[in-house]
This record gives C-alpha cells, structure tokens and sequence, in this order.
C-alpha cells in the first residue's frame, strides 16, 4: 500500500507540474494523448498528491480509492482528519467507509 500511495502522489505533483508548463488549453489534450487518462483519473492523482503529499506515513495503509475519495474537494476537512488518525494508527478503512463519513458529515 506504501508504495501505491507513493505512486500516487509522485504521479500527481508531475501532472502538476505539467500543467503549469503546458499552459491553459493543453493539458487535457496532452494527459489523454500521452496517457489515455479520462480528466477525473488525474484529477484523482492531483488532488492526493496536493492534499496528502507532506503525510505519506499517515496514510501509507489506505488504498488508492480511500485516497481519491478522501482527498476529493467535497470531503469535509473533518472526516480527513478522522481517516488519517486512525489510519496512523494502524487501523485499516476501506473506501466505503470513507465515502460514507463523507456523505454523514456532509
């Protein structure tokens, strides 16, 4: 799981970083010609990568999905929080999971 999430966010600050050198109107056409990437995967890839970049021993456990569905932009702050505590101490928590507290504290 480390190094998925590893993947994920050094897969997510390059496609950063690539959009900011490509300039407005490029990127989309750029990620789906290079790499068949719909705009939600790397959208995905972004958001974990900007969210969760500096607490990779935090959430080294979760999966990927936990990690798109955690770092989306209609996660409550408070829910991440949650997550990554008990993440950090070891527990495990399944995407579901994490979409659900989404929707209850939403």
């Amino acid at each position: 799981m480390q190094l998925a999430a590893e993947s994920i966010i050094g897969v997510g600050r390059e496609l950063i970083e690539q959009q900011t050198s490509l300039g407005h109107g490029n990127y989309l056409a750029w990620i789906e010609a290079e790499f068949s990437m719909s705009r939600q995967t790397a959208d995905n890839f972004k958001n974990v990568a900007t969210r969760f970049g500096d607490k990779l021993p935090s959430i080294s456990n979760l999966g990927a999905t936990a990690l798109y569905a955690l770092a989306a932009p209609s996660t409550p702050e408070v829910v991440r929080e949650e997550v990554i505590e008990r993440s950090s101490r070891g527990e495990r928590v399944a995407a579901a999971e994490s979409s659900a507290r989404r929707v209850v504290a939403g």
